[in-house]
């Protein structure tokens, strides 16, 4: 939902990049593979970090979050499983504060245990 697209938005805005460098590789090959992503998972556009971040983040959970599958697929795409793990934590808190406020259901929060995908 769009609360917690938000929240991950906002959570992956506090974080480094789950785009990492190999030893040795360039930033050209970076970039390559940023693009093959945001093939993958966003139709090719490239207009949006933002997106591609969430998209990537969504994946990232529905791999299991903390599990094996998703550190091997952050290994496959050299992403930093880390930074996932901080955005889904940094999410999972952000969205106890709007709940706790009023201003989101707690509907909002339970989608996907809220716990970046450890259940």
């Amino acid at each position: 939902g769009i609360p917690r697209d938000v929240c991950v938005l906002a959570a992956a805005l506090t974080t480094k990049s789950p785009f990492q460098a190999s030893v040795g590789e360039k930033r050209k090959e970076v970039e390559k593979r940023r693009v093959e992503l945001a093939d993958k998972f966003v139709d090719g556009n490239l207009e949006s970090d933002h997106l591609l971040l969430v998209s990537l983040f969504e994946q990232w959970e529905r791999l299991g979050g903390k599990s094996n599958t998703a550190r091997s697929w952050c290994r496959a795409n050299n992403l930093d499983m880390q930074t996932f793990e901080t955005v889904g934590d940094t999410r999972t808190h952000l969205l106890g504060v709007l709940m706790e406020q009023g201003f989101v259901a707690r509907r909002h929060v339970d989608r996907g245990g809220g716990d970046g995908g450890a259940q």
